[in-house]
């Protein structure tokens, strides 16, 4: 074998052995890339449960605080209505000390229509006593007549707050809020029953001209229908701020009622539970 062939014969070993080892070498920086990524993808994943799991925790964090929120608030309603009946009864037992007074006021009103009779009498002009003592007793029949009245409509608009109530008791069974409507009929009541307290001793009262002075019995006379018409005045204002506050739970009705359409969650309302409502 000639030099050259021995040359040739090594030259082609060598380039055959560098193949080789650049095999291997791309091989084993194939396989150390394949880690990596595989390692990134880990730890991507890891990432991304870390992440929901953080996530869920606020949306746990999120419900709880609002089921405690809302516990709270449902707690100071009920405290709000507790306070609101205890008044309610605080009231109702006022009443009777009110009637007591009331009596005692009217029997004192009856002394002083004697005096206020045997007073008439001294007037020399006929005419004069017999006007100041019909004058006298329309006013007291007009206060008997307007309370009667004011205490039927008082009444009627409490029939009206029960039906409310009632149809507030259908909408709090199918899980609606109502909280507001019970406030606001509590609140009712409670002025209702001060109302009522304030007509048992509009009735006791009398309205009876001061007549010790001859010359000015007209002037108070005047002076007698002017205090009339002021208290009933008050009255009239009052009442017709009930019926503003059973017109403002009556809306508050319809919002719910409306909203139970859109839920469609219309309340069923029994045969014998609506005629107890009527």
């Amino acid at each position: 074998m000639t030099k050259r062939m021995r040359l040739l014969l090594a030259l082609f070993l060598i380039f055959c052995l560098g193949g080789v080892l650049i095999a291997t070498q791309v091989q084993a920086a194939g396989r150390k890339l394949k880690a990596n990524k595989a390692n990134k993808i880990d730890v991507g994943n890891s990432g991304q449960r870390l992440n929901l799991k953080s996530v869920r925790d606020k949306v746990k964090n999120i419900i709880s605080n609002k089921s405690f929120k809302s516990k709270k608030i449902e707690s100071r309603a009920s405290t709000n209505l507790k306070l609101k009946a205890n008044q309610l009864k605080q009231l109702r037992s006022k009443s009777s000390l009110i009637k007591t007074e009331a009596l005692k006021r009217h029997s004192l009103a009856l002394e002083k229509k004697k005096i206020f009779k045997r007073q008439l009498a001294k007037i020399k002009d006929k005419r004069k006593e017999m006007i100041v003592q019909r004058i006298q007793a329309k006013l007291d029949q007009l206060n008997n007549r307007l309370v009667d009245k004011l205490v039927q409509a008082s009444d009627r608009m409490l029939v009206i707050a029960n039906k409310l109530e009632f149809r507030a008791d259908q909408f709090k069974n199918q899980g609606l809020d109502v909280g507001q409507v019970y406030s606001q009929l509590a609140d009712f009541r409670i002025n209702v029953e001060k109302f009522k307290n304030e007509l048992i001793s509009q009735k006791s009262k009398s309205y009876i001209p001061d007549i010790n002075n001859a010359k000015n019995l007209g002037q108070s006379v005047r002076k007698t229908i002017q205090l009339f018409r002021a208290n009933f005045k008050s009255l009239r204002q009052d009442i017709f701020n009930l019926r503003s506050q059973l017109i403002e739970i009556f809306k508050l009705e319809a919002n719910l009622r409306r909203l139970a359409k859109s839920k469609s969650i219309q309340p069923t309302i029994t045969n014998s539970a609506a005629l107890e409502a009527k």
